[in-house]
């Protein structure tokens, strides 16, 4: 059939095809590419707008980001930050069934420079069941307000009489956080 076609014909079915052949091609692929192009461009004017800056360097600004959420985590409420301090860990340890001495422990040497700084260092005693333990742990370290874990010692208690047995352990928990 397509032999029997004279050459103008064959021309025009080949172009037509041809047309055909980009119509598919565009419909699936370019047009796709096309819209997502568009939108790009529509997207970063939209944020220089909303920034009010050129954001050449997106990777700084994200590590900007992280390195705040990080110094936020860190920063201790400082309005009467104690009993702040105590009424959180407090709750923590009754939440987790573990008991907490109020008795505050030996707190490290401060660093001068530390101090001047806004650094505050405490040093707490627990004392609870091994899971209790690591469930409080767990959560003081994802709570905010009250500084990060920056020293942790776990000890079992000393046993003299062998007929007595105690499955409670002794948690001394340090926690450093910048003043503000």
């Amino acid at each position: 059939m397509f032999a029997q076609l004279d050459f103008k014909k064959k021309q025009f079915l080949v172009i037509a095809f041809a047309v055909f052949l980009f119509y598919i091609a565009y419909q699936f692929s370019f047009k796709n590419a096309f819209e997502a192009m568009r939108l790009n461009s529509q997207l970063q004017k939209d944020h220089r707008a909303e920034s009010g800056q050129n954001i050449s360097y997106p990777q700084v600004e994200r590590k900007d980001q992280f390195c705040a959420a990080i110094i936020k985590r860190y920063k201790v409420k400082k309005e009467d930050r104690e009993n702040y301090l105590w009424q959180s860990l407090s709750g923590m340890a009754m939440a987790n069934h573990v008991e907490i001495s109020f008795a505050q422990g030996n707190p490290a040497l401060a660093d001068t420079s530390a101090l001047s700084k806004g650094s505050v260092t405490d040093q707490f005693s627990f004392k609870g069941k091994y899971v209790d333990i690591v469930r409080l742990l767990d959560t003081v370290s994802k709570s905010s307000g009250i500084g990060k874990i920056h020293m942790l010692k776990l000890e079992s208690p000393k046993r003299e009489d062998k007929k007595e047995i105690v499955n409670k352990l002794t948690l001394v928990l340090g926690l450093k956080g910048l003043e503000g």
